[in-house]
């Protein structure tokens, strides 16, 4: 990484100090990553897009606060994690969401165009992504706060709400349903944290 493309928490620094242009390439950098799990978690391009312009608004306003021993883009996820699971507690249960395979196309290409650095990590989020958006919300969230955020069973419960055994129905039923329908695909893989009789 060169002097013109700086380390975060150079540029974290750099706005600390009053420079608040020196936000901008975080935002350029975290902001496809936010908005996918955004996406994967609310099932809706318009939440996603509230949820991403309100992370990037929380980050900015509280960039005091960061921990630069943490790595910048887990901060920022989890606050877009938080404001989805907010999101999350306050539709009314009734209400029909989905994400569209056009939407998720939409993403991979945005992903592919303004991503400079690649891995095999971003790439195996987009795949999850993708797969994620055919699932039911209760299915959705637990995989994607397991898969997208690595969070364990006890957070997903805690932030959620439910009790364990509760997210380990639903990680092993909505695995199931991934495997369902799209058979053959190794990259679905079981949950590592699950009892054996389970897989």
């Amino acid at each position: 990484m060169g002097p013109l493309d700086p380390p975060d928490a150079d540029l974290v620094e750099r706005v600390l100090q009053g420079h608040k242009d020196s936000f901008r390439p975080l935002f350029e950098r975290y902001s496809v990553a936010v908005y996918g799990l955004s996406l994967a978690m609310l099932g809706d391009h318009h939440d996603a897009q509230d949820i991403a312009q309100a992370t990037f608004v929380a980050a900015f306003r509280g960039l005091h606060g960061y921990d630069r021993s943490r790595r910048f883009r887990g901060w920022i996820l989890g606050i877009a994690r938080n404001l989805c699971c907010d999101a999350l507690a306050e539709r009314p249960r009734e209400r029909p969401v989905g994400i569209g395979l056009e939407e998720l196309e939409g993403l991979d290409e945005r992903t592919k165009a303004r991503s400079k650095l690649h891995s095999g990590q971003e790439e195996d989020d987009k795949v999850l992504r993708s797969k994620l958006g055919l699932l039911p919300e209760d299915k959705r969230v637990v995989l994607a706060l397991r898969y997208l955020e690595g969070l364990s069973r006890e957070e997903i419960a805690t932030k959620l709400g439910i009790s364990i055994d509760a997210v380990a129905q639903r990680i092993y039923r909505g695995l199931k349903e991934l495997r369902r329908l799209l058979p053959g695909d190794s990259r679905i893989r079981p949950d590592p944290e699950a009892p054996r009789q389970e897989i």
